[in-house]
Order: C-alpha cells, then structure tokens, then sequence
C-alpha cells in the first residue's frame, strides 16, 4: 500500500485491523485521538464571564451553569445528543471498552499495565460520574427528558435551547461545532488526551468479484488527490466552488449551505480525508495539529486488542437489555445512582457479566502474552 508524503500513517495503526496475525482492514488516514471535553456557547460564556479557558474543576463548570440556568431559562444548561449525555463514541468517560459496544466490561484505567477488566457498573469512576448528573438534573441543569431526548445536540444548540453538551474532541473541534451550531462554540477539555489510531476502516468483501482491483481503487482514493478530493467534496463547479485555488480552499456555491447540498461531505469516512482542500473557515494547519495532538496522546493498554465475543453472545445480549433498562437514564441523571445502581448491578449479575469480565481477562492476558 502506497502513502503519500505528507502525514503517513503510523504503523501501529495496522494492529487494529490485526487478528490472529492476519490484517482484515485498511484504516483511512485521519485523526489519529480525542479527548473529553464540554462544548459551550462563547456569546454566553462572555455575557456571564464564563472563564472557559481557564477552567481547571468539575466546580468551576457546575457554577458556570447555574449562572446560565439563573441568567437564561429559556436554554437548557446541559442537553444530551440522541438521549447519550457523553457521546456513542465507546470511550463515554475515559474506560477503555476493550471492544465492547455497551461498555460492559472494561478497563477502568486504559493506562493500567495490569489490565485488569471489570465490570463498568461496579466502579468507582461509573458511580461518580451517574452521582454528578443525578445532583445537576435535581438542580435543573439538564434538560429534564435527557435519556428519551432525540434531537441532535447541535440541533438544539443552534436553535438556542441549549448551551452545552459533552463529547470527545480534537484539534479543530470548535471551528466545526461552530459551523454546526450555527454559533460560535468554546470548550473545556478534562479528561486525558488519548491516543485511538485509525477508527474506521475499509474491507474487501469475501464476495467481492475481483478483490485485487478493489484494494487498487482504495490506494487510488489514498494516494491521489484528485481521486480523493472526488468522493470527499464531490464535483467541482456542482458540489463546490474555490475560492482559494492557489491554496486548494473550497465553499459551497452561492445559495448552497449544509442544509440543502446535494452532496455528503463526510471526509472521515474517505481512506485519506488529509488529502481533501480545505473548507473555506478551516485552519490551514489542522493536519499538522492533529498530527502533534496523536503523537503527544497516551496509548492505552489494549490499543489493538480485538475482543471475540463468540463464547458469550448469550451473555452480552442479556447484559445490553440490562444496559438499556437502566444505565443511559443514570448517565443523564434520571435515576438516582444509590438505589439504582444495586439494582443493575444485581440484574447484571444474574444476566452473566461474570461471564464476560472472565472472558475478556482471559482474552486480553493473551493478547499480552503474545505481544
């Protein structure tokens, strides 16, 4: 496979298409991390001297929000996306999900040479977190019907209901929430900057025809910008305009915008999204940017670790009817974590999260081994 010179991929991104010594996928070319963060809308943030830029404690931004509740009872102070209060991003809280969706059986830590797995549900980090969103909902500082809410976050930011919402970051994350929202959006940053390489990836189907020529395509949409910027932003004079052709940055055509083009632009799905213009508003330094952002980010533990569920299906499906009963409501601060949180904990039991923190372990002290 080809790369061009410009931002290489790292090699250890391949052990996350790695199983069993084979490579089953091709990971694109993007951001390589993220890190957990509150997004804020800046025109409030500097009506009510909101210091975002200095924020250093949980404190700091729970009184942020009860100036905005008190100034503006008209916004929600806290909303969720889609009834998720931290994101679908697998990391909800800085645990490493080990390969599971649900978030049932986890490193707490990601950085603990240990490994240890454990269920989610019974740490430390799950209570603090659902006992933090129980005390601000009692405050009516997040939206009251948060775990059924499903309006988009940004949906309800630029329609003015909302002021902030949770969700994994990266370099350029303000500028384009803020063209998302329709307002210009801040952050603060908490949590540890955490490397993920490639997170999506393309295959060639086993039932592909000619599967040499299919991964020929995929090195041409890697390798050629031409190729790349064509399945990125589409066709040129139709999809967009330049409007810096000497820089390669490119606009919608007059009377086009994000609520009426004609064509996607999802430059994270393509396999080499840094090889597509620049959107005019973006920082013609976001690539080198991320790419400092990857290198200075902690690796966890099981970077690269593919868990195999088959031994436990029955388990992980009885444990995810569980999941949905009760943990995106504690998540929001719908239930009180000190009667609820035994309750799931004992119908998680009984469902076999045993089962599955056994197997991961087992699974993951392997992996270990074999590296």
């Amino acid at each position: 496979m080809r790369q061009t010179s410009m931002h290489r991929r790292p090699e250890k991104d391949w052990v996350t298409q790695t199983f069993n010594g084979e490579i089953y996928g091709l990971p694109v070319n993007g951001e390589r991390g993220n890190v957990l963060g509150f997004g804020m809308r800046k025109d409030i943030c500097d009506e009510l001297n909101i210091d975002y830029e200095n924020m250093s404690f949980w404190e700091e931004l729970h009184d942020a929000l009860v100036k905005v509740k008190e100034a503006h009872p008209e916004m929600y102070p806290v909303v969720s996306s889609g009834g998720a209060m931290f994101g679908s991003d697998v990391q909800y809280t800085g645990q490493n999900s080990c390969g599971d969706t649900y978030n049932l059986a986890v490193m707490a830590d990601p950085f603990d040479e240990n490994g240890k797995i454990e269920s989610w549900f019974t740490t430390d980090q799950f209570k603090e977190v659902c006992t933090r969103m129980y005390q601000w909902a009692q405050e009516g500082l997040i939206m009251p019907d948060a775990s059924t809410n499903t309006d988009n976050a940004n949906i309800l930011m630029g329609a003015g209901k909302a002021f902030g919402y949770f969700q994994h970051m990266k370099p350029g994350w303000e500028e384009e929430q803020t063209k998302m929202n329709g307002t210009e959006t801040v952050s603060w940053k908490y949590g540890v900057p955490t490397y993920t390489g490639s997170t999506v990836a393309w295959f060639v189907p086993t039932a592909s025809g000619d599967p040499e020529r299919a991964v020929a395509f995929w090195d041409l949409l890697y390798s050629d910008p031409v190729a790349a910027n064509l399945v990125i932003n589409g066709v040129e004079g139709e999809n967009y305009v330049f409007t810096g052709e000497e820089n390669k940055v490119i606009a919608y055509p007059e009377g086009v915008d994000d609520t009426n083009a004609s064509y996607s632009r999802l430059p994270w799905s393509w396999p080499n999204s840094q090889l597509g213009y620049l959107f005019e508003g973006d920082d013609p330094t976001i690539w080198d940017q991320n790419l400092a952002f990857a290198e200075e980010a902690k690796v966890p533990v099981a970077f690269g670790f593919t868990f195999d569920a088959t031994a436990v299906v029955n388990e992980i499906t009885a444990c995810t009817n569980v999941y949905q009963k009760y943990v995106p409501a504690l998540l929001c601060g719908t239930l009180d974590p000190e009667t609820t949180i035994p309750i799931l904990n004992e119908e998680m039991e009984k469902a076999g999260i045993a089962k599955i923190v056994e197997e991961k372990q087992k699974q993951l002290d392997q992996w270990k081994a074999s590296r």
